[in-house]
């Protein structure tokens, strides 16, 4: 069963003072119980320690503390643990993440859990923050065959209240160009005696620092805001987070925040695809090609994307890379597609696409097949007629150069549907409704047809 020390620590302390808390943990005896050659040894009420593959699954404790908003945690340190127990001639099952895995996980050398306590703060909603400590009464040395049991722990927390916070953060904007200053918007709070304080700022792409920004001074009374800035260079592209800390005379950091914004918005827009010839000779080169244009605020790398499948299954795919596509400017992109071992009269659906940092464009479609595809074409007699009386639609007019034409299906645009090279249809309410044809050879290719019919009252 997980526990929570929820402690609060109270607001009794003057603004600057440094107030010291105590943590103390206190556990009963390891419960040992043997299996298979293993002993599994658990603390009632506490956890088990399974983070990492190979190591012996051992108890800990995990507890959290509601720090409240204006108090800064400066150091948590063990102050005093209990004399050491041990349990000799012990193995604890080793930890395993692959429950499917059939050969035996060895247990790695060395002491474990090598330290003794950790921590860590999370942020609350609210301002405040929850300091999580994770304490390890337990520890084995699978050398020695044994473990060794600390029954208490004490700790002590030490931090100081302060009245400044960051009370707001945020880039100007959610991107910026490459070469331009990246903004980042900062606002502060103070509900105690005016006094001088240091901002200081760095960006980072991930866990790297990529520029420290120069530390900024002010006296802060009750509220202040700032702009700070990153002059980007033209190469910068990326995610970056700006982080910022407020510290007072004497280096101590009275709070902490973050924004995140990115330089350079890499985006493309495809036109004017084509794949040919259609119909083709099996073994014949399909040439396909496409126009991709950069429409971000960075130079654009990616590549395009061409597809061949035939009923969802994926026969070919080919890439054409590109680098240094600048805004405004477009490339074409080709490639040829070898139909060696095609299907006589299958319908094959090319696809292109630009694949990006950041992204992809959506994809654009056609069809080749060794089968040509047929023209649908239709008449209406008359072209404006009344409500109630009958409208005729002939396709006699439809071809398939290579076969022939087996169906004709039509939709009248009222929800009214039929079939058949030559039909009727009756429209009983006035208006304008998009007529479509349907035509499909017996290659199983179609081609479509529309035209507007206009009904008087």
């Amino acid at each position: 069963m997980k526990k929570h020390l929820m402690l609060l620590l109270p607001a009794l302390f003057a603004l600057g003072q440094e107030p010291a808390r105590e943590l103390k943990l206190s556990f009963p005896p390891p419960v040992t119980a043997e299996h298979g050659g293993v002993t599994e040894v658990t603390i009632p009420g506490e956890l088990l320690l399974l983070e990492e593959e190979g190591r012996p699954q051992v108890p800990y404790a995990r507890r959290e503390m509601v720090l409240p908003a204006g108090f800064r945690l400066r150091e948590m340190r063990l102050v005093q643990a209990a004399a050491p127990e041990t349990l000799a001639g012990i193995v604890p099952p080793v930890v395993r993440h692959d429950a499917y895995r059939e050969d035996p996980v060895p247990m790695t050398p060395g002491y474990f859990p090598e330290k003794q306590f950790r921590w860590e703060l999370l942020e609350n909603a609210d301002g405040g923050t929850v300091l999580v400590v994770s304490a390890f009464p337990f520890h084995y040395d699978p050398k020695a065959r044994a473990g060794v049991f600390h029954r208490s722990f004490e700790f002590a927390i030490d931090g100081f209240e302060t009245g400044v916070r960051v009370s707001s953060i945020g880039a100007t904007r959610p991107d910026f160009v490459p070469g331009e200053a990246a903004e980042v918007r900062l606002g502060l709070a103070n509900i105690g005696a005016a006094q001088a304080v240091t901002v200081e700022a760095g960006v980072y792409g991930g866990e790297r620092r990529v520029a420290r920004l120069t530390s900024k001074k002010l006296t802060l009374a009750a509220a202040d805001s700032l702009i700070l800035t990153w002059n980007t260079d033209r190469s910068t592209v990326g995610d970056f987070e700006m982080r910022v800390s407020v510290v007072d005379a004497s280096g101590r950091e009275l709070d902490r925040d973050r924004a995140w914004f990115r330089v350079g918005r890499p985006a493309a827009t495809i036109s004017g695809f084509r794949a040919g010839p259609d119909p083709f000779r099996p073994g014949a080169d399909i040439e396909m090609e496409f126009r991709v244009e950069s429409v971000g605020n960075c130079a654009l790398d990616g590549a395009g994307v061409f597809v061949a499948s035939l009923g969802g299954d994926v026969i070919e795919e080919l890439h054409e890379t590109f680098t240094g596509l600048k805004p405004g400017q477009a490339r074409t992109l080709r490639r040829s597609w070898s139909t060696q071992g095609a299907k006589p009269g299958a319908v094959y659906e090319v696809a292109a696409l630009v694949r990006f940092e950041g992204g992809a464009t959506l994809a654009e479609r056609t069809e080749v097949s060794t089968n040509a595809r047929p023209s649908a074409e239709f008449t209406v007699s008359p072209d404006t007629t009344a409500a109630g009386e009958p409208v005729r639609f002939d396709a006699s007019g439809s071809t398939d150069p290579d076969g022939r034409i087996v169906r004709f299906r039509w939709e009248f645009g009222d929800g009214g549907e039929a079939e058949g090279v030559s039909v009727s249809h009756m429209y009983p309410e006035p208006g304008e409704f998009v007529v479509s044809l349907t035509v499909t050879d017996n290659g199983g290719r179609t081609a479509a047809a529309e035209k507007t019919v206009v009904v008087d009252d």
